[in-house]
């Protein structure tokens, strides 16, 4: 047997033998100023347990919970834990018809909450984060620390690229650069699809590359502005814009073996894509880690100081002697 927390042994076992010697050679308060025959005359005795019984199984079970705390356990074995995941590039579009308000709060913060999702649903891949608009660029490599991911994701606008429009294309290239040496080359965009009517170059490129394209929209049908400080984004006929989302997109993700999604307002839509590789993407061994198994016994000592200290405040009533 042995303890996973023994210090608490040597941290809880002094202070626990000075509180013993102070009630043990404490006396009452009336004790000082009456004899012990008067105090037997006046006391009632309603207890089967004498005080000094009483304060023997008090530390008794004391002593047991501080030996629950140190967690006594029987060493069982080892096993190993092996952490399994994907490759994916996360492509988040940062191009100006981002900022319509057709999703709450916008489009972009709408989708920077559902790749948070995505990541936290997929902790034990390597995830790499690009932006793009007219142009991208890799803002985080191929990596598992999912906390640096965010903070960088949260700090993607579409200040970050000047460009104005939407090239999905320049977004494949960048995450099949990130990719070239994943056996499994998964590519999920986030995008309203941009302006191109049909989408035959991206599509071959991804067949040429074996890249599985993913595409989750961000963008209604009704869509909606484009907002900027002053005021709203307006065409050469001085007629406000209004950017909708564009479905031609589709026809990527779906020649490319991956799968289009429509954004939901839950997080079904991230749900129902993860499920979707864990069916079609193997997943390869990122890292493992040996860790010791236990049988654990706390209970047995716990259990037992429970039961003593619910006996030692019964109050149980003695049987009066017949005269």
């Amino acid at each position: 047997m042995e303890f996973i927390y023994p210090e608490t042994i040597y941290l809880m076992l002094i202070p626990t033998i000075l509180l013993l010697f102070l009630i043990s050679t404490n006396r009452d308060f009336i004790d000082k100023y009456f004899s012990k025959d008067i105090l037997e005359k006046l006391r009632q005795q309603n207890s089967a347990l004498s005080k000094s019984a009483r304060n023997a199984l008090l530390f008794l079970a004391l002593l047991l919970m501080i030996f629950a705390l140190a967690r006594p356990v029987l060493p069982k074995g080892e096993v190993e834990l092996k952490a399994k995941g994907y490759d994916l590039a996360i492509a988040l579009d940062i191009s100006k018809s981002m900022l319509a308000k057709d999703l709450y709060p916008s489009r972009l913060d709408f989708a920077k909450r559902k790749i948070k999702e995505l990541i936290k649903l997929n902790q034990n891949s390597k995830i790499s984060l690009l932006a793009f608009s007219n142009s991208s660029f890799i803002v985080s490599p191929l990596t598992m620390d999912s906390e640096t991911t965010i903070f960088l994701l949260e700090n993607l606008n579409t200040e970050s690229l000047s460009n104005a429009g939407t090239s999905i294309l320049s977004a494949l290239k960048s995450a099949n650069r990130v990719l070239k040496d994943s056996k499994e080359r998964v590519v999920v965009i986030f995008s309203d699809g941009g302006d191109e009517s049909e989408f035959s170059k991206e599509i071959d490129f991804a067949k040429e590359n074996n890249l599985r394209v993913y595409v989750i929209t961000t963008a209604t049908k009704e869509g909606a502005p484009i907002e900027e400080d002053s005021g709203f984004i307006k065409d050469t006929d001085d007629k406000i814009v209004i950017t909708t989302l564009n479905e031609s997109i589709k026809d990527l993700a779906l020649n490319s073996n991956g799968a289009y999604i429509n954004s939901t307002l839950s997080n079904e839509d991230i749900s129902a894509i993860t499920e979707h590789m864990k069916i079609y993407l193997e997943k390869k061994e990122f890292k493992s880690k040996t860790i010791k198994d236990y049988i654990e016994l706390f209970y047995y000592p716990l259990a037992l100081a429970v039961l003593i200290l619910l006996f030692a405040f019964s109050s149980v009533k003695r049987k009066k002697k017949n005269d």
